[in-house]
């Protein structure tokens, strides 16, 4: 079981990124880190909160973060999300009364350094926490296990400029520091997350099940009330529901969904046009040393059900009293499990694995199957473990209490 610090933004995607987590047994989740983003740091701190409590995983505490890139100001995406950040989902804030000290950034020193090795970091967000974790302790770099970021794009378009995707445009220098870092990195961008949605199929499927959690991805773009309408939140309708977060989750479970090379990334600071564009060297013909494992291909249909099969089966309960680990969420390494009946078959070219039959009757007291996602097996990854020379000392410990 990887133990993982998530580092969120709620945040629509960042939810269904967050139910699937909350809910798998491969993963152990210590923490959730608040960071500016989709919503300001006290709106998300709040979300967050509220989405540990729907989940039952009130056991996981929400550590609020930092409220402002390193250099200039924030840019928040509640065009996208609602003033909310949960578009149309409404559940109360366990704690409103909360008025937490900004603690994120050294509690996540904290719980790296007293494990070294073993904790690993998802960050769905701008990278501002986590650079400054990196920034303010030496040594935290090399004791991370790995960090899985999302954003970046490799091979196709931003989504906040024609370069630049929104994680990366909101703190560059942020992203920067912990690519340099010499920490084992994941690039999870857009090159995949442009490739996974959820379909009206996938929509119907989790409305209909008896998980609250499931309901409430759905009620969160309005649907079925509002599916129809094209006026409001259209980037959730027109193409399906893209949850660009969630790839981060599902790499970490098994990154035989993927696409991966080693490669070279640097970001643009300093461009008129193309400050935030993760600038990715496809050859080596620059002979940059490969420093981030980049996605760049998902198998989106696998992810999707798998998603949907996790979310909509598990009804969460007190952890005194666990459920029954999902097979799509169980496995060595936070890997999905092979069964015991696999079928080869071709698709698309890929040699891929059917694996039947997939358990989905957690608390009713009865086993019911559905055919379960494919697996492609063409996808490699791999681990970077390069240590790096860090500052013992830096101006930024400020910005970590604000």
């Amino acid at each position: 079981m990887e133990r993982i610090i998530i580092d969120t933004d709620p945040g629509i995607d960042d939810a269904g990124a967050l139910f699937w987590a909350l809910a798998s047994d491969a993963l152990q989740v210590a923490a959730l880190t608040t960071v500016f983003g989709n919503v300001d740091v006290e709106t998300a701190t709040a979300n967050a909160r509220r989405i540990v409590a729907v989940t039952g995983r009130t056991d996981v505490p929400v550590w609020r973060g930092s409220a402002r890139p390193l250099v200039g100001r924030p840019h928040y995406a509640e065009h996208i999300h609602r003033p909310g950040g949960l578009g149309y989902w409404e559940h109360p804030d366990p704690d409103p009364q909360s008025d937490e000290e900004s603690v994120a950034v050294r509690r996540m020193i904290d719980t790296v350094m007293s494990a070294p090795g073993e904790v690993s970091i998802l960050a769905l967000a701008p990278l501002t926490n986590v650079a400054l974790a990196i920034k303010l302790e030496p040594a935290f770099a090399r004791s991370v296990r790995r960090i899985i970021y999302m954003g970046g794009a490799a091979l196709t378009w931003g989504n906040v400029t024609p370069v630049a995707s929104a994680n990366i445009y909101n703190d560059p220098e942020a992203a920067q520091i912990v690519i340099d870092s010499g920490a084992p990195v994941t690039q999870v961008g857009l090159d995949v997350s442009r490739n996974f949605a959820l379909s009206l199929d996938h929509l119907a499927e989790l409305w209909e099940s008896p998980s609250p959690t499931a309901r409430a991805l759905c009620e969160m773009i309005g649907y079925p009330d509002r599916q129809d309408s094209r006026d409001e939140m259209p980037e959730w309708k027109s193409e399906g529901m893209h949850l660009n977060d969630v790839p981060c989750v599902a790499y970490a479970l098994n990154p035989e969904w993927f696409t991966v090379r080693r490669l070279h990334v640097d970001v643009e600071l300093h461009g008129e046009h193309t400050r935030g564009q993760t600038v990715v060297h496809m050859t080596d013909r620059w002979q940059q040393e490969p420093n981030v494992d980049v996605l760049l291909d998902i198998d989106g249909q696998a992810v999707a059900d798998a998603l949907t099969a996790a979310v909509s089966s598990v009804q969460f309960a007190p952890r005194d009293n666990p459920v029954r680990p999902h097979p799509l969420m169980s496995g060595p390494s936070g890997h999905a499990p092979a069964r015991r009946s696999t079928r080869r078959e071709s698709v698309r070219g890929r040699t891929c694995f059917t694996i039947q039959p997939v358990f989905t009757g957690h608390h009713s007291g009865r086993a019911t199957t559905r055919p379960a996602a494919r697996v492609s097996s063409r996808s490699r990854t791999r681990r970077p473990a390069r240590p790096g020379q860090l500052p013992t000392k830096s101006p930024l410990r400020r910005l970590a209490r604000t």
